[in-house]
């Protein structure tokens, strides 16, 4: 008795392989239709965002704050009569602060992020800010609460390194 083995083909294609086939091809080439056209939408969206930040940094609250740590001198010695301005100093850090924690989050780039960075050196290197700091931690719960400007702070402390 022989048995053989062998591998048959079938070589009819029918009409609903064809059709299946298609459809296969149309899904595939919608699919990256659809990947294409959400990409896009998504860098529009991150730079209308982007745009957002840089027009909330040209804000003339915030100009006049960091103006005011740069040129006046005792600035800090007002706060304790001035709530106005405590108000707006503490905008000002907290939008500074919200600009480090998107850094370290990795949601700004290192360019757009760049576009902030002499700013923020400028607020962490005046005497004023950093005694600000200090007394806000102490308030804080001698430490235990979080400061609210906690990424600018960290910022700060990397910068240092």
């Amino acid at each position: 008795m022989v048995i053989r083995m062998g591998v048959h083909f079938n070589t009819e294609v029918a009409i609903s392989d064809i059709i299946a086939g298609l459809s296969y091809i149309s899904l595939v080439i919608g699919g990256v239709f659809a990947f294409v056209k959400w990409n896009a939408s998504v860098k529009v969206r991150r730079a209308e965002y982007i745009d957002k930040l840089y027009s909330k940094r040209s804000d003339d609250r915030i100009r006049k704050v960091l103006y005011m740590f740069d040129y006046t001198e005792g600035w800090y010695d007002r706060l304790k009569d001035d709530d106005e301005l405590e108000i707006k100093i503490d905008d000002t850090l907290s939008f500074y602060s919200y600009i480090c924690y998107l850094k370290n989050k990795k949601l700004l780039k290192d360019d757009e992020f760049n576009f902030f960075r002499y700013d923020i050196e400028r607020i962490l290197s005046n005497k004023g800010v950093m005694r600000y700091f200090n007394d806000l931690n102490g308030l804080a719960a001698g430490g235990k609460i979080p400061s609210c400007y906690r990424d600018l702070i960290e910022y700060g402390r990397f910068m240092k390194q």
